[in-house]
């Protein structure tokens, strides 16, 4: 996956989770934001840990900057300003799922990514966007947010299926590569 769109998950999750526990929602609509927050912490640590490329001062930084963030929202972010963190989701989309889509387009094949993945999260929004109708009436920039999510990883599916056969390729490739390492290191 593209760092920016890792780096975007956290801060659209937090969003997403912070704004539905600051505006008194139930549970059901924004709970599972904070499962998501939870499993993109973790995939940004596991991507830190395997990606030696990963500078100390980027991860310093992200997790610094990140942790800020999540302050200001609990303690400095006045109750007339909680709807920018909905506004905000927008762009955070189109840019974390968009970078995700440009480098899917630009290698031609969707690395290691699992359509298992892809599915339940496009299932999962449309489940949001019918828990919001139902829970949520009125609230325009939470349901225009979940349409564009739903717009943007139903393209990442699309991905998936018109580069299926390139992605097959390519991690045979990768498997033969580890593989010749791994003869190369018992030599």
């Amino acid at each position: 996956l593209a760092k920016a769109s890792l780096y975007g998950d956290l801060l659209l999750y937090a969003n997403w989770f912070f704004y539905g526990l600051l505006q008194n929602f139930p549970i059901t609509a924004y709970g599972e934001n904070g499962a998501l927050l939870g499993q993109s912490l973790i995939i940004v640590a596991m991507m830190w840990h395997f990606d030696k490329t990963t500078s100390v001062q980027e991860k310093m930084a992200v997790g610094v900057g990140f942790g800020l963030y999540v302050l200001m929202i609990l303690f400095a972010l006045p109750p007339e300003y909680q709807s920018i963190l909905i506004s905000m989701s927008l762009p955070i989309t189109i840019y974390g799922r968009g970078s995700q889509i440009l480098e899917t387009y630009r290698l031609k094949h969707c690395g290691a990514q699992s359509i298992i993945t892809l599915g339940t999260t496009l299932i999962g929004i449309t489940i949001r966007i019918i828990t919001t109708l139902s829970e949520l009436k009125g609230e325009v920039y939470v349901m225009m947010g979940m349409i564009v999510s739903l717009f943007i990883n139903g393209t990442l599916v699309v991905q998936y299926f018109l580069y299926k056969t390139n992605t097959e390729k390519f991690l045979e490739e990768l498997a033969k590569t580890k593989e010749e390492e791994k003869k190369k290191k018992k030599e």
